[in-house]
């Protein structure tokens, strides 16, 4: 451990307690995210997807067949069956 980072402790070094608040800050965002998404009911999510996927359709990269990458989303996760048909629609893998 670096120098800057022990404490002197009655004689004899000691490691120190570092606490990681970076760490501890993206833990409790990702908890109230997860929390939020969960709290949202079957419409809204459903609103949600449509609305995702009319916003990336109209991108110009997409107006053409392509190949695109994309997850399946399960969960609480945004949704992406409007998106996948949408592509799909196009003609794009």
């Amino acid at each position: 451990m670096p120098p800057n980072r022990r404490r002197h402790c009655g004689g004899a070094y000691a490691d120190a307690v570092i606490v990681n608040a970076g760490a501890e800050a993206k833990a409790r965002l990702r908890r109230e995210v997860l929390a939020a998404r969960r709290s949202r009911s079957p419409e809204q999510r459903a609103a949600d997807a449509e609305s995702l996927a009319l916003h990336v359709l109209d991108l110009p990269e997409l107006q053409e067949p392509t190949t695109a990458a994309a997850y399946a989303s399960f969960g609480s996760e945004p949704g992406t069956g409007p998106l996948l048909a949408g592509l799909a629609r196009r003609g794009s893998q």
